[in-house]
């Protein structure tokens, strides 16, 4: 018992931020989900804030090249969207 004691004392905990990414199509249509772990979070606020940054600054990226190419934006279709998720992870 002592030995588990010492060990759950020198566990560490940390955020991780899961980022995920598709391009929305018809209903019925699955899409091809991109994703990104990032590790190293001390807490769940930081984490939700840089997710929130990086979200913002991904749909600015694709925008960019949605106007690049022409794309008409007259419906959701072809638009990206972005989940963002921390998780508490004890090491």
């Amino acid at each position: 018992m002592k030995l588990l004691q010492t060990r759950e004392s020198k566990l560490i905990m940390e955020w991780v931020l899961i980022l995920t990414m598709h391009i929305i199509k018809p209903s019925g249509h699955l899409p091809e989900v991109q994703m990104e772990m990032i590790d190293g979070f001390s807490s769940e606020s930081a984490c939700n804030k840089a997710g929130n940054t990086l979200s913002m600054t991904l749909l600015n990226q694709v925008n960019k090249h949605v106007k690049q190419q022409g794309v008409v934006k007259g419906n959701k279709h072809n638009l990206p969207s972005v989940f963002i998720e921390c998780s508490r992870i004890d090491k």
